[in-house]
């Protein structure tokens, strides 16, 4: 399926989830989207995740994810369970595509991220966000099992060396009405 604006790919509860699908794009290669959400809480707790890819088109020209073109990847945690996640337990994991390189600079350009990775939560998800701290990256061929196995520092620009980002908000993830979450985003490019 080749896209314009959005994929999404979802995944349900569970203590280490991995969720892998394919994109076809106009020029007949697949983009495989591979994530996970590792987290550790009560019974009562239930984080849910997705991932959306959309293509980056700053200035509305209807870009297509070709070869040349940025995309953001969007990964949300939602909690819809009755308990709060254990303080700083979650850990999400995110694979960059081999077709793919990541974007180390401004994600957004002039927007309101700063960072390479940007970090947004809604309805009292009770989170913090230090991109120094809470961000990391792999350049292993092989998925991290932790944060600890992110210790790759990207050049800056794109990198394609970059094949795992790692994200890890400190605090405990609340529970209630409406389901908290919050969102990572980061920016790679179409080889």
């Amino acid at each position: 399926v080749l896209f314009r604006s959005t994929a999404t790919e979802s995944v349900s509860q569970g203590d280490v989830i991995t969720a892998t699908t394919t994109r076809r794009t106009a020029t007949g290669w697949d983009i495989t989207s591979e994530f996970s959400l590792a987290y550790s809480a009560a019974a009562s707790t239930e984080l849910t995740a997705s991932k959306s890819v959309s293509v980056f088109d700053p200035f509305g020209q209807g870009l297509y994810a070709l070869p040349g073109n940025d995309i953001i990847s969007s990964l949300t945690v939602t909690n819809p369970g009755f308990g709060a996640a254990d303080a700083d337990s979650i850990v999400l994991i995110d694979a960059v595509p081999p077709e793919m390189a990541f974007y180390n600079g401004d994600m957004d350009d002039s927007g309101p991220a700063t960072d390479p990775v940007y970090f947004v939560q809604t309805n009292g998800a009770n989170l913090t966000w230090t991109y120094a701290t809470d961000a990391r990256f792999s350049n292993s061929p092989t998925r991290p099992a932790n944060m600890a196995g992110c210790t790759y520092n990207p050049s800056s620009g794109y990198d394609p060396n970059v094949t795992f980002v790692c994200f890890n908000p400190k605090g405990a993830m609340a529970a209630g009405d409406p389901d908290p979450n919050f969102t990572v985003q980061f920016r790679a490019r179409i080889k």
